[in-house]
C-alpha cells in the first residue's frame, strides 16, 4: 500500500508538472492596451522536395494574409514567387537557397534585411503598416538531430536573442524554429527577449509531421513582443508538404 502511495504521488506530480506547461495553451492569453491597425501573418515549411506550387497559392488566397513567409524555398522559387507578385509586390527571397532558403512578401511598404545565424541566412522586414512601425523576422534553425546540428541550432537560438534585443519595436518572430515550446531553448529565447507564444490561450497547435498519423509536435511557431495582441491563431490547410501552415492575426499597439 505504501509503495502505492509512493507511485500515486511520483504520478501526480508529473501530472502537475504537464498540467502546468499546457495549460496556459487554454487559458484566456493576458490582455494587452493595443490599439493600432492589425495585421495577419501566414508561414509555412513549404518542403524541399515539394513542387505543388498550386496548393500552396490556393491556401494563401483563401487565407488572405498580409504577409507570407515560406521556408525551404529551394531554386525553383526564384521563378515561382512571380506568382504572388500581384497580390504581394514587396517580396524577396534570400540570396541562398536549399533546405535553408526563405521566401517573405509583403503587401505593405517594407525594408528588407538579410542576415545570417550561425552562417545561415535568416531575414528581416521592416514594415510600415497604416503608419505603424512593425518588425518580423523569418528564422529556420537547424533541427538538433545529431549532436553536432543540435550546437548549431543553439547557436542560433543565442544569435537570434541578440538579434531580437537590438531594436525596440513592435516585433513578430516566425518560422520553423525546430523546437517544441518545451524545449530548454526555446523557453530562454523567451525568457531572454521577453517575447511571447502567439499560440497561447488558442490550444497546443501541432504542426509536424503531416505524414505521420496521431503523432504531431509544435514546432512552427510566431513569437510576439508583449505589447502585440493576438486576435487569432490557426493552423493553416495542409500544402502538400511535411508542415502544416501557421496563421496569425495581431493587434499593433
Amino acid at each position: 500500500r505504501r509503495k502505492m502511495f509512493k507511485t500515486l504521488l511520483i504520478s501526480t506530480v508529473i501530472i502537475s508538472i504537464h498540467l502546468t506547461q499546457i495549460m496556459p495553451y487554454y487559458q484566456a492569453p493576458s490582455a494587452t492596451t493595443a490599439t493600432g491597425p492589425s495585421i495577419k501573418v501566414f508561414s509555412s515549411n513549404f518542403l524541399i522536395t515539394n513542387t505543388d506550387f498550386e496548393t500552396i497559392k490556393k491556401v494563401i488566397a483563401e487565407e488572405k494574409p498580409d504577409t507570407v513567409i515560406i521556408l525551404e524555398a529551394d531554386y525553383a522559387w526564384r521563378k515561382e514567387k512571380a506568382m504572388f507578385e500581384t497580390d504581394y509586390p514587396y517580396i524577396t527571397i534570400s540570396e541562398k537557397n536549399g533546405p535553408f532558403g526563405i521566401v517573405m512578401a509583403s503587401k505593405y511598404p517594407v525594408e528588407y534585411k538579410h542576415f545570417t545565424l550561425a552562417g545561415y541566412e535568416a531575414l528581416e522586414a521592416i514594415l510600415n503598416v497604416n503608419g505603424t512601425q512593425f518588425r518580423i523576422i523569418g528564422v529556420h534553425p537547424f533541427p538538433p538531430s545529431r549532436a553536432d546540428l543540435a550546437e548549431i541550432r543553439n547557436q542560433q537560438f543565442t544569435e537570434l536573442i541578440a538579434k531580437i534585443n537590438s531594436e525596440k519595436i513592435p516585433t513578430a518572430v516566425m518560422g520553423d524554429f525546430n523546437s517544441s515550446p518545451w524545449s530548454p531553448w526555446f523557453e530562454k529565447l523567451l525568457a531572454e527577449t521577453n517575447l511571447k507564444d502567439a499560440a497561447l490561450g488558442f490550444g497546443i497547435i501541432n504542426t509536424w509531421n503531416v505524414n505521420i498519423p496521431f503523432i504531431k509536435i509544435p514546432i512552427d511557431h510566431v513569437l510576439t513582443s508583449p505589447e502585440i495582441e493576438t486576435l487569432d491563431f490557426h493552423r493553416g490547410a495542409d500544402v502538400s508538404a511535411d508542415h502544416y501552415p501557421i496563421v496569425a492575426t495581431l493587434r499593433l499597439p
